[in-house]
């Protein structure tokens, strides 16, 4: 017995006609039911087509919508992604060997083996002043770089509010306007009227 069936009979193992035509839109969605529930109902089969079409229509509409959000949110962060692989890229290799691989043994057993142990693995990591002062430089500028392109955003996201609002009120205005000339012509008439009588 599958979970519509204890869904949708009672004790008595008769089929209930609301709880059918319910649970048989959300199982035709899915794609299990049986059209028992509707033999009661000609009309059902129509309303059972009309929903699965738009509920077809509305999750993929749905599935479009998430799919370009994220697509989106993708696209903002490209740069800063790109930038951050690029780095990796550079440091990668900085630190790989210049001689090509069938020959580059002898370079890792001459560092393995003859090279002097001057310097620590931590001391080799750290950065001399000119390398920490270019490194300074470069993310003061990114930061300002960033910062600026935040900025323009910024003042053009608030340029294009404060453009519609003032077209907004522009509309605003003539309409009040052409309002008060027609109430003034209607008073006018009115007037007249009452003035005749």
């Amino acid at each position: 017995m599958c979970i519509r069936d204890r869904v949708s009979t009672q004790s008595t193992g008769k089929e209930l006609y609301p709880k059918g035509v319910q649970m048989l839109t959300l199982w035709g969605f899915v794609g299990e039911f049986s059209f028992d529930a509707l033999k009661e109902w000609p009309v059902g089969y129509v309303l059972l087509a009309v929903y699965i079409m738009f509920a077809g229509v509305m999750m993929q509409n749905l599935l479009i919508a998430m799919m370009a959000d994220s697509y989106q949110q993708v696209n903002e962060n490209a740069e800063s992604e790109w930038k951050f692989e690029r780095f990796f890229l550079v440091e990668e290799q900085q630190s790989a060997s210049s001689v090509p691989p069938p020959f580059n043994i002898f370079e890792v057993f001459w560092a393995q083996f003859c090279a002097p142990e001057n310097e620590t693995e931590e001391e080799r990591d750290l950065l001399s002043e000119p390398e920490l002062l270019t490194l300074k430089q470069r993310l003061n500028l990114y930061r300002s770089e960033y910062l600026e392109s935040r900025i323009a955003k910024e003042k053009k996201s608030l340029s294009n509010r404060s453009d519609s609002l003032n077209s907004r009120l522009e509309n605003l205005h003539t309409k009040r306007i052409e309002d008060r000339e027609y109430m003034d012509r209607r008073f006018k008439e009115l007037k007249g009227k009452i003035s005749r009588r």
